[in-house]
């Protein structure tokens, strides 16, 4: 078991990375994955690029070729519905690229 530490929410001590009530303030905040317009036509448009494009960019920059898993909007689309649906900025990436564009360029994980 991991040593109590501070929540990065409230600073209340915690065994995980936030209490229970700053995880449930942030996603009533950030709303669920289809008010965020992460529905099923978005399921379908996703897996039908990766049919199409099936090797994670950054892993081929880095002569890698490496399955992706998801489709990144790069710029972000910051909630556009146009911009959502642009797919000139649609990019196939592994997981593992994909969490490390977006805490180091879009603000972290859930800031749309």
């Amino acid at each position: 078991m991991m040593p109590p530490r501070r929540c990065h929410g409230c600073r209340a001590l915690v065994t995980a990375r936030r209490c229970p009530t700053c995880v449930k303030r942030s996603d009533v905040r950030r709303g669920n994955s289809s008010e965020r317009l992460y529905d099923w036509g978005w399921h379908k448009a996703s897996r039908r690029f990766l049919d199409l494009h099936p090797l994670c960019v950054d892993c081929q920059k880095d002569g890698v070729f490496k399955v992706a898993n998801v489709v990144d909007h790069d710029p972000p689309h910051k909630g556009d519905l146009a911009k959502f649906w642009d797919r000139s900025t649609w990019f196939s990436r592994c997981k593992r690229h994909h969490d490390i564009k977006t805490a180091t360029r879009d603000g972290g994980f859930g800031h749309q």
